[in-house]
């Protein structure tokens, strides 16, 4: 009588071929997490200008002014003086916030957006441009990967254009 069974050899290949297939599915995969983190990081940007601004044109904000600081690393956002969020990209070696100002040449170290209370024009101000330009926009780019997405404002509406 003949058993049926597997050698070792066939075993180890089997296991080999299975690793070399989860090394090339892992691959892909981190190219996909790697394009989530960055569209998130865009959308909360975009997403806290939306609230500053829409907490300031309600009644529902308590705060006479909101305003959005955006830096090269992080976004946050502030009720008058009073730190309420913060996003960091830490989690994204190589992305940074790159803020301009149109007919301005360089970037700004820190674009900062502001919204008053009853206020019918939004502040907005370039730390290492101008203050108070017409218009200001704001890029996530990860030059190592090609990434790159923008939005701009301008200071009569306030809202952000994609």
């Amino acid at each position: 009588m003949k058993k049926s069974a597997f050698t070792l050899i066939e075993l180890m290949i089997v296991i080999a071929i299975m690793l070399i297939l989860a090394a090339a599915a892992m691959s892909g995969m981190s190219s996909v997490l790697r394009n989530l983190r960055f569209g998130n990081a865009f959308n909360k940007a975009v997403f806290m200008v939306q609230q500053a601004r829409n907490l300031a044109a309600t009644e529902k904000g308590a705060a006479a002014s909101y305003r959005v600081e955006i830096a090269s690393d992080n976004i946050k956002l502030f009720a008058d003086t009073t730190l309420t969020e913060t996003y960091n990209l830490q989690n994204m070696p190589g992305a940074t916030f790159v803020s301009q100002v149109t007919g301005i040449t360089g970037n700004c170290s820190t674009a900062k957006i502001e919204f008053a209370k009853g206020a019918a024009k939004t502040i907005l101000t370039c730390e290492g441009g101008s203050a108070n330009p017409a218009s200001l926009t704001v890029a996530l780019s990860d030059t190592a990967n090609s990434l790159n997405k923008s939005f701009s404002i301008h200071n009569a509406a306030g809202i952000p254009q994609l």
